[in-house]
């Protein structure tokens, strides 16, 4: 635990297990959203001064001139204070604690996929991320490898946490493509989670919802317009004039329209992008040939190369999320309204 000298209460949480064994890459013997310790109540010494300079949370909650429950309780305390904490995981919260009281020989160096989760997670809550921003790249190198994995999900909102540009943005981008949005749930999923479940920000899943929504509404236009450009009554679009050639490349659109369920634009946009994209690449079309079979108007008359090209440009185009555009501010939104929406400057008197 901290060092008892630095502190003025104690925060009653749950103690962390013994150190697991980890493998040859550093990495902890267990799977990523198992835990296997037993955990047991314990007491934490803490300084309040130093948890108030790191987070914005606990300036507002233990605050010199703050006024919630715990702040007075603490101030009136003429020995150690306690904290009952709860709801935060206890072996993540002493990691981070003891790199907050800068006891650097107690902080691990490799940690489990769920601790490094349940980190991010304390660390968004408290607002605290910044001040352990050092030991961050630390905690991920043995993780890093899996970011882009669905199995490991979590690292959207990890990487969001800790402010890691290099895994959020293009990560977001493969979300885009290969999310799939659950109508029943209301939420957008990943290999099969979703990402409410694994803590993504709002704001970040509704940019993610907008790109995806976009580019399939995009590539179904696109797709229709050629029903209606074949629909067209006025000239010919067959290469050699032949009024045949067309009717045949309209009666396959229709055919495969109605195959593939293009009517029902709703059902494409609960699809992955990528899904949609290999739907409509599956599109085949039946072309004219002359009875004698020396003219074959597939090579001339076929609009699909045009078709794909403009499917392949929308998806090219699919930028991802800048994670400067989702900035903690969104987490002390959270806060705000229990907070008054304002933090005091820090002022203690000299002892």
């Amino acid at each position: 635990m901290p060092d008892e000298t630095l502190g003025d209460f104690c925060f009653d949480t749950e103690d962390a297990a013994e150190p697991r064994a980890a493998n040859a890459a550093g990495c902890p013997r267990q799977s990523p959203n198992m835990r296997s310790s037993s955990l047991q109540k314990s007491r934490l010494k803490v300084s309040s001064q130093v948890l108030c300079l790191v987070s914005p949370v606990f300036r507002a909650m233990l605050g010199p001139s703050s006024m919630f429950k715990e702040a007075c309780e603490l101030r009136a305390s003429t020995s150690n204070y306690r904290l009952q904490l709860e709801d935060d995981d206890p072996e993540a919260f002493v990691a981070i604690l003891y790199a907050l009281h800068c006891q650097t020989e107690k902080i691990p160096s490799s940690i489990s996929f769920e601790d490094l989760f349940h980190m991010a997670i304390i660390c968004d809550k408290y607002d605290c991320a910044l001040a352990v921003a050092v030991w961050v790249e630390i905690w991920t190198a043995g993780w890093r490898e899996f970011a882009f994995e669905t199995t490991y999900s979590e690292w959207m909102f990890i990487s969001w946490t800790f402010c890691l540009p290099s895994i959020f943005e293009p990560l977001s981008r493969k979300i885009v493509m290969e999310g799939r949005y659950e109508d029943e749930l209301g939420q957008l999923l990943w290999g099969g989670r979703s990402l409410d479940e694994v803590m993504v920000p709002d704001p970040v899943i509704s940019a993610i919802l907008q790109l995806r929504s976009d580019a399939i509404k995009a590539i179904l236009d696109d797709t229709v317009s050629y029903l209606d450009l074949y629909s067209n009554a006025e000239g010919t679009m067959c290469s050699y004039g032949i009024p045949e050639c067309d009717v045949m490349i309209l009666g396959s659109i229709v055919r495969e329209f109605r195959k593939r369920g293009l009517h029902n634009r709703e059902k494409f946009l609960l699809m992955s992008l990528n899904d949609v994209v290999a739907s409509i690449k599956g599109i085949s079309i039946y072309f004219y040939t002359n009875y004698s079979g020396t003219v074959f108007h597939g090579d001339t008359c076929s609009f699909l190369p045009d078709l794909f090209a403009k499917v392949d440009k929308i998806c090219e185009g699919i930028g991802e999320l800048k994670l400067e555009r989702f900035t903690k501010g969104v987490v002390w939104c959270r806060y705000k309204d229990d907070f008054g929406g304002k933090l005091e400057p820090l002022e203690y008197e000299l002892v």
